[in-house]
């Protein structure tokens, strides 16, 4: 993730990006947070399994 990160800050404008992962999983939420990533909102979702999830939206910022 840290080299596909690394290629978007030197070839895409953007402001941030949108990284969403379910609240209980600690690992992945790691990821978005070790990339400066913060917390913008949460919300219910359904897999497609039918599993009820809370999912939290971390925006990672661009860096110049």
């Amino acid at each position: 993730m840290l080299l596909l990160k690394a290629w978007a800050d030197q070839n895409l404008e953007y402001d941030y990006i949108k990284y969403p992962v379910d609240k209980r999983n600690i690992a992945s939420r790691k990821i978005p947070e070790a990339l400066g990533g913060a917390i913008a909102g949460e919300k219910a979702k359904t897999s497609r399994s039918g599993r009820k999830l809370l999912t939290l939206e971390y925006h990672v910022p661009r860096v110049a």
